[in-house]
């Protein structure tokens, strides 16, 4: 994990509930994902864990990256959704995909450096 990342995360995500600006959502919602799953495995997966795939794959494959990137984001994000689910992933090294879609988060942060408002989700509860 980088400590871009981090900072990122200590500069944009409030300390409790969404952010107000989708930079700051997105790396909230790749935080969340990758927590939960070196935490509890994804124990407690549930409609707010696959809205937060949903959101992260919305902006992280939004044409920001090439067609290599943005087809490795999906795959990564369906791989943490199946597992999620309970699924087979075929051992898929999810610590991995998570570090990358931090990594992803990061470059799409600084591709989009002028904060865009986010308004909160009603439905999300994680």
């Amino acid at each position: 994990m980088s400590q871009e990342f981090f900072d990122l995360f200590d500069q944009l995500v409030p300390e409790s509930g969404q952010a107000s600006t989708v930079q700051g959502e997105l790396v909230r919602a790749v935080m969340k994902l990758a927590n939960d799953l070196v935490s509890n495995g994804f124990a407690n997966w549930d409609a707010g864990y696959e809205r937060l795939c949903t959101f992260a794959l919305r902006h992280l494959g939004d044409g920001t990256f090439g067609a290599q990137t943005s087809t490795g984001i999906r795959t990564d994000i369906e791989h943490i959704q199946k597992y999620g689910r309970g699924e087979d992933t075929g051992g898929y090294d999810l610590e991995a995909a998570c570090d990358r879609l931090m990594q992803a988060s990061v470059a799409w942060c600084q591709r989009h450096p002028d904060h865009i408002p986010h308004s909160p989700d009603p439905e999300l509860k994680r």
